[in-house]
């Protein structure tokens, strides 16, 4: 698209689509931050899960705590999840409470994009009332003299928020329902590991 064609569409478009943009930008900066924070946590440790889950069926419990406790991965957030475990005498209610505090962070920011999917449509939707407005306007104006030409700008600036508004919403709502799906999903994995941990703590401490 040449610069002079996406200038004669802002200007269309109007408050509202200049709006849009905006949230657009911001939409795809939360969407790029929470991809790349969810690939090195969820990366990381799946690969730390797996290894803590073979070890412990193969009963090795020596290893379990060095892992756990000595290694690299005790600094990872799936690492001290599971120290606090071997560390403290926790029943298993407990688990569920120190692993839903540790990963409250995992949804940060979502609400804004769930925000954003819902709520562009309509702003969109605000700006074609707004331009559908205006065409009449302007062919009042017009009067008996009214042609195609005279409702072009206000039907273009409706169609482009329309467009602008499902634009915004659908990346936005397709990357909010991914997240939540590789959350619950990594979620439902820490829950299973971390139990194995807690039913063998005492073996796992003595090892």
């Amino acid at each position: 698209m040449e610069f002079g064609s996406l200038k004669s569409i802002i200007a269309a478009g109007g408050v509202v689509f200049i709006f849009l943009v905006f949230l657009s930008i911001y939409s795809l900066s939360v969407i790029l931050e929470r991809f790349f924070y969810y690939r090195n946590n969820f990366v990381n440790s799946g690969e730390f899960i797996k290894h803590l889950r073979h070890l412990i069926y193969k009963k090795d419990f020596k290893k379990v705590k060095d892992l756990c406790l000595n290694t690299k991965h005790s600094e990872t957030m799936v690492g001290k999840i599971i120290a606090e475990i071997l560390n403290s005498d926790c029943e298993a209610e407990d688990v569920e409470n120190i692993i839903q505090w540790n990963v409250s962070s995992f949804y940060k920011r979502l609400s804004s994009l769930a925000t954003i999917g819902s709520t562009a449509p309509y702003i969109g939707l605000f700006g074609t009332v707004l331009g559908v407005m205006h065409a009449f306007s302007d062919l009042a104006s017009a009067g008996g003299m009214a042609g195609p030409g005279v409702v072009a700008k206000g039907i273009s600036e409706a169609l482009i928020n329309t467009a602008a508004g499902l634009f915004v919403a659908i990346p936005a709502v397709v990357a909010y329902n991914y997240f939540i799906s590789k959350i619950n999903f990594f979620i439902k994995e820490l829950e299973h590991i971390c139990y194995e941990v807690q039913s063998n703590r005492t073996k796992i401490m003595k090892g």
